[in-house]
């Protein structure tokens, strides 16, 4: 399971009764992974690939240390962003905006 993931409202109102109580079939819509010092970054980069190829539309992996972001996004190369300020979920989750900066990275100073 990724550190968070979120689903849209239509899939949601879709899932079974056994999901609603347990995980979810497939990847998620949006996830987030946070890498922490103990973490290997080819494991955690493969598990964004394996999550991006079930199904997943937005990944984050974000190394705090490095203050950097691996932007995924369906059917496109992976950008890695070196120090952002914040971080949008686009058009797969509207309106979330993760204050990256702030609340991550300023944190692992």
């Amino acid at each position: 399971m990724p550190d968070a993931a979120w689903i849209s409202q239509e899939r949601f109102e879709n899932l079974t009764a056994l999901e609603h109580r347990g995980s979810i079939n497939g990847a998620p819509d949006f996830l987030i992974e946070l890498h922490s010092r103990f973490d290997s970054l080819r494991a955690g980069l493969a598990k964004m690939q394996e999550w991006m190829g079930a199904g997943a539309k937005l990944g984050w992996y974000i190394q705090p240390y490095r203050r950097r972001v691996y932007v995924y996004r369906a059917g496109r190369d992976v950008e890695i962003l070196e120090n952002p300020e914040t971080l949008s979920s686009e058009d797969v989750a509207p309106g979330f905006v993760l204050e990256v900066r702030r609340l991550i990275f300023d944190r692992y100073e």
